[in-house]
């Protein structure tokens, strides 16, 4: 009898732990989908395309910059790796929410950031999910988390669309700095 019960609840308790990870991965997703859609509309309608090959040159040098300062500190905790880069996701795009509007050189440094940032901040999900999940685990509780990522893609393009309707442009910066909000105070508990 004892074996019975345990077994039922075996599969409940292994797809719990895999929540948490896939509203995280989901909230980064939205605030992604969010931030590139007001990124490309802010810089196309601003700076024009002709820029765009300096904004993607200074974007991978800020990311090869960014993983060669991680390698040399030797980061060994992942998961505090991850919530300083998604305090700092929040933060920097809160900040170039609030400065958007005032010059093109702020929509050049947004859409370099959008790219930075999310360069940074999935790979340091995926380590710390690593490191947090055994094998067995991993088996049952990537699939889940990956599916939240891919629903989060979804849903941040999904409410991009509707809010571009009705609002500016550069208020999604905003919505996308409330999504980084979420998934740092969703990863606090993991």
């Amino acid at each position: 009898m004892r074996e019975l019960h345990s077994s039922r609840l075996e599969p409940t308790a292994l797809r719990r732990p895999g929540f948490a990870p896939a509203f995280v991965l989901f909230t980064i997703l939205v605030a992604h989908a969010v931030l590139e859609t007001a990124r490309d509309a802010l810089f196309l309608s601003r700076l024009g395309a002709h820029h765009l090959a300096s904004a993607y040159l200074a974007m991978a040098a800020c990311a090869v910059g960014a993983v060669l300062l991680v390698r040399a500190l030797g980061v060994r905790n992942a998961r505090g790796m991850l919530i300083r880069f998604l305090l700092c996701a929040t933060g920097g795009t809160a900040v170039l929410a609030a400065v958007i509007t005032r010059s093109s050189s702020a929509v050049f440094a947004f859409h370099v950031w959008t790219g930075f940032i999310i360069t940074l901040v999935v790979p340091s999900f995926w380590t710390a999910i690593d490191r947090i999940s055994q094998i067995t685990d991993a088996k049952r509780v990537f699939g889940l988390i990956g599916a939240g990522g891919v629903l989060g893609a979804m849903t941040g393009s999904a409410i991009a669309a509707a809010l571009g309707r009705t609002l500016a442009a550069h208020h999604l910066v905003t919505v996308g700095a409330i999504a980084f909000g979420l998934a740092t105070a969703a990863d606090a508990p993991l």
